[in-house]
Formats: structure tokens, C-alpha cells, sequence
């Protein structure tokens, strides 16, 4: 579940996760329930997500595109885009892009110089991470 699975982060980016989580898990409980509707799809999306939560969580540092994000999911892009924003409320880059940002500000904080942590990040150049805090 993806209770189970946020609940064991660690990091810099663990209360936003947490708390991503419970807004999912507020929101499926707050949908109303349709008779004869065919909960098993609304299982396997939620399952989805959270495989799909992990492999960014897990990956953010290659900067993995939608498509390979997709992929890990066995979804096409536009399909996992839409489903994962639905879920979770933001866009899978949206996410990473949040996880790479708290992941860097700890780099900086470390003392790092800009152009490593960028690098450390998977970011292309230090032009990059500005980009990232804009």
C-alpha cells in the first residue's frame, strides 16, 4: 500500500511524502461508492502509483523521463500522466522535480558547491539547478 510504502521514507523529503500520502488515502476514502462498480481497476491504479511513487523516489537522481517512468508502470505516457496527477495531485515531474529540489537544498546546506550538487542531483549543470529553485 501506499501508506506502507511512504511510511518507511526517511530524508529530506519524508513529511512531504507523508503527507502526499495521507491526501491520497483521505481521498479514497471520501469517494463515493457506486454500486456494481469494479473496484479491482481502483486497486490496481493505486498500486500503480505507488510502484510508480517508488521509482521516482528511487531514480530521481538519473532525472528518469515520463516515458521511463511510464514504463515502470507499463503505462503509456500520456495514460500514467494523467492517472498519476488524478492520484496524487501533481504531475510525476512535478514530483520529481520537488524531490530532486529538497534533495539539492540538503547538498547546499552540506556546503557543496553548486555545479556537485547539481551533478549529484542528475541535473545537467548548476544552470539547471536555478532553473529547479525558480
Amino acid at each position: 500500500m501506499l501508506w506502507h510504502c511512504v511510511g518507511n521514507m526517511t530524508g529530506l523529503y519524508g513529511t512531504f511524502a507523508d503527507s502526499l500520502c495521507q491526501v491520497i488515502f483521505e481521498r479514497s476514502l471520501k469517494e463515493e461508492k457506486i454500486p456494481n462498480k469494479d473496484y479491482s481497476h481502483e486497486a490496481e491504479d493505486y498500486l500503480r502509483i505507488e510502484k510508480a511513487i517508488q521509482f521516482v523516489e528511487t531514480h530521481f537522481k538519473t532525472q528518469p523521463t515520463l516515458e521511463q517512468m511510464a514504463k515502470s508502470v507499463h503505462l503509456s505516457k500520456f495514460h500514467f500522466n494523467r492517472l498519476f496527477k488524478r492520484w496524487v495531485g501533481v504531475t510525476p515531474n512535478q514530483f520529481m522535480q520537488f524531490l530532486t529540489l529538497e534533495y539539492t537544498k540538503g547538498k547546499l546546506i552540506e556546503s557543496r558547491s553548486l555545479l556537485d550538487t547539481s551533478l549529484d542531483a542528475g541535473l545537467s549543470g548548476s544552470s539547471r539547478l536555478h532553473d529547479l529553485f525558480i
